[in-house]
C-alpha cells in the first residue's frame, strides 16, 4: 500500500508545473546547465510500527515530459538512517541515496520522459530521524560538487 502518494508534474516544451502542485521554488523547467528543485519534502520517519511490524516511510510520484537527469539528496539526523530511492513505474531502481552516510546527494542520472516513484523511509528499527529530501532535475548531467555549489554542503545533518 502507497502511504502518504503526494504527486508533481515537471513540464516540457511549455515549462510550467501546474498550480499547487510543487514545491520548487521556480515555474519554469531549466535550461542547459541550470540544475532545479522538482520535490521537496521534509517530516519525521519512525518509529518502527512493532503493532503492525511495519517500517516508517513516505511515498511520491513525479512525472517529467522531457528526458534529462535526476538526483536525490536526503539529509537526516546524525547516526540514523533515513534511507531515499528513486524508481521507473516498473519497479527498477534509478538511484538510492543510502541512509546513515553523511555525504547527503546522490549522482546525476538519465532519465525519460515519464512517470517516477520517490520512497524515503527507514533502513532498520532502530531508526527514527527528521529528514529533508530533494530531487533535482537538469537537463544534462550534474556533478556533486555542482550540486554542492548550488545547494549546500555535500557533508551535513539535521540538527
Amino acid at each position: 500500500m502507497i502511504e502518504a502518494l503526494r504527486t508533481w508534474t515537471v513540464a516540457g516544451s511549455s515549462g510550467e508545473l501546474p498550480a499547487g502542485e510543487s514545491t520548487a521554488p521556480g515555474t519554469s523547467t531549466p535550461g542547459a546547465g541550470e540544475i532545479a528543485v522538482i520535490l521537496q519534502d521534509r517530516g519525521h520517519i519512525g518509529p518502527y510500527r512493532y503493532s503492525e511490524n511495519t517500517y516508517g516511510k513516505r511515498w511520491y510520484e513525479f512525472t517529467v515530459s522531457t528526458s534529462g537527469y535526476i538526483a536525490l539528496c536526503v539529509i537526516d539526523q546524525a547516526d540514523e538512517a533515513i534511507t531515499g530511492w528513486i524508481f521507473a513505474l516498473d519497479g527498477t531502481e534509478i538511484t538510492r541515496k543510502p541512509g546513515n552516510y553523511a555525504d547527503v546527494y546522490t549522482s546525476s542520472y538519465p532519465i525519460a520522459a515519464r512517470t517516477y516513484t520517490v520512497k524515503v523511509g527507514q533502513d532498520h528499527m532502530a531508526t527514527e530521524s527528521d529528514f529533508e529530501m530533494y530531487v533535482y532535475f537538469s537537463l544534462t548531467p550534474v556533478t556533486l560538487d555542482d550540486l554542492a555549489a548550488r545547494f549546500g554542503l555535500r557533508v551535513r545533518v539535521l540538527p
